[in-house]
């Protein structure tokens, strides 16, 4: 999105953990408690009648975060010498407050009344002039990292995000929000009359004499081509995430005319795609078997890369341009070529099928950007449910024509259903609908199809693409 001016007041922060002096006790020996050690405790606490503080993976990553903040007499302690029992006490007592319903009521009011306080200063920016929403606009507070399933860094603690942790994007003449910013920057521009300045600077550099500089463009090429993420770009909560700049060896596999990657990728989903490279001159062929020889098969590929030098890299293409980038492209990109093979409606084609088609768009970006999910176990029970219905509904007799096209229509309607359900079985469509996809492509198809392109979006992503209804699609 370009604009000429843009305000807001950063984001929001939760509040920060109020200590209560509580003490555990370690091989029966009493350890005070720091607040940060408390605040991990408590967490833990928190956690007390779940099956989480049973989870020996739970544990170990717990522990690793949390006897760090003892004294070091205490680094080697295991789970079964630490007694939290006055942690337990202490939220039980507190638990037992909130039981009165009066009590509850009270808080409740008060955390709304701070919660809109907060909203009304960091919910909004001012975009050319207008006053628009901004979807997500607290910090995500410290917690105990629960991951999908088996997720290997289950009971990591993610640390609190403080103002010198976040970079800011406004006007240069906007007011600075109060707090010691890590960054302040002003980036107007789109990057897509670049684009194709940018592949010509890869493709130049594949062939490059420096062996950094060809590691770096080939890096880029995958990012380009496979819609692959960076690599090291990872939060310390999640798990051993693999990307293009921190490929192994054991991650490639060749063939005659192409090269194999298998991989597991963020939130540890399986990464498997194939790049097509014919000819044993192709550069993107040579460097990969050049990087990848004489190494173990759990050396880099690209030993010596990182994201920040990734996005230096693609920064002399053009300014600010960085590996995300290429994803919003992608993502973009798939769904309009989706779309405009989808334009061409009768008058009395439904909404629904419209919005069918609207999702299928969206469908193909995920699947283009591998934001694959772990089915919700509701989906065999909804799935059997729908059919049931349809079976349901095809038997229903009628007695009349009106009443025969009302029910074909609501035929279609759930059929149609059915099938966007079982083609997104493994696929979370939300990731790159909030992140990725931009709404003005939508728009534009919108109304060429005369179909409400808003009804791609929930409230919150309504509030937050405002923008797009008063651009040009």
């Amino acid at each position: 999105m370009k604009w000429k001016e843009l305000k807001h007041n950063g984001v929001a922060f939760p509040q920060p953990y109020e200590p209560r002096n509580l003490t555990i006790l370690i091989n029966q020996e009493p350890v005070s408690l720091g607040p940060n050690a408390e605040e991990l405790a408590y967490a833990w606490g928190k956690k007390r009648a779940t099956p989480y503080v049973q989870d020996p993976v739970f544990q170990t990553n717990f522990l690793s975060d949390f006897l760090k903040l003892l004294p070091s007499k205490c680094s080697e302690a295991k789970m079964p010498e630490i007694d939290f029992t006055q942690v337990h006490e202490c939220q039980a007592k507190e638990d037992l407050l909130k039981t009165d319903p009066a009590y509850r009521k009270k808080l409740a009011a008060e955390r709304k009344l701070i919660r809109l306080q907060l909203k009304e200063r960091h919910g909004y920016a001012e975009i050319d002039g207008t006053k628009t929403e901004i979807a997500n606009w607290m910090v995500e507070p410290p917690s105990l990292f629960m991951g999908r399933g088996s997720h290997p860094m289950r009971g990591r603690w993610k640390p609190r995000i403080f103002p010198e942790d976040v970079v800011l994007n406004l006007s240069e003449s906007a007011p600075r929000p109060q707090g010691n910013w890590k960054e302040i920057v002003h980036d107007h521009d789109s990057m897509w009359i670049a684009y194709w300045v940018v592949r010509e600077f890869i493709l130049k550099n594949l062939q490059s004499p420096e062996e950094k500089t060809r590691k770096l463009a080939t890096v880029c090429y995958l990012i380009d081509n496979l819609a692959m993420r960076v690599g090291d770009e990872k939060e310390e909560d999640e798990a051993d995430t693999v990307g293009a700049s921190t490929l192994r060896v054991e991650h490639l596999k060749f063939h005659p005319h192409a090269v194999e990657f298998d991989f597991l990728g963020k939130d540890s989903v399986r990464w498997q795609k194939t790049l097509k490279l014919d000819g044993e001159d192709n550069p993107v062929r040579k460097n990969l078997i050049e990087f990848s020889r004489g190494k173990k098969p759990e050396d880099l590929v690209f030993d010596g890369i990182t994201s920040e030098s990734v996005n230096r890299f693609l920064g002399k293409a053009a300014r600010g341009l960085t590996a995300k980038v290429f994803r919003t492209h992608h993502a973009t990109e798939t769904v309009k070529k989706y779309l405009k093979s989808h334009n061409t409606f009768k008058p009395e084609t439904p909404t629904f099928s419209k919005l069918y088609h609207a999702r299928m768009a969206n469908l193909e970006a995920a699947i283009r950007c591998n934001h694959k999910r772990t089915p919700p176990k509701t989906w065999e029970g909804s799935l059997a449910k729908k059919q049931q219905r349809l079976l349901e509904l095809k038997a229903k007799p009628v007695k009349t024509e009106t009443q025969k096209e009302r029910l074909e229509a609501r035929v279609e309607k759930l059929r149609l259903d059915l099938e966007l359900q079982k083609k997104t079985r493994d696929y979370n469509l939300n990731t790159s609908l909030r992140n990725y996809i931009d709404p003005r492509v939508y728009k534009g198809w919108a109304n060429q199809a005369e179909f409400d392109w808003k009804k791609m979006y929930p409230k919150t992503l309504q509030r937050k693409f405002l923008w797009a209804d008063r651009t040009r699609a």
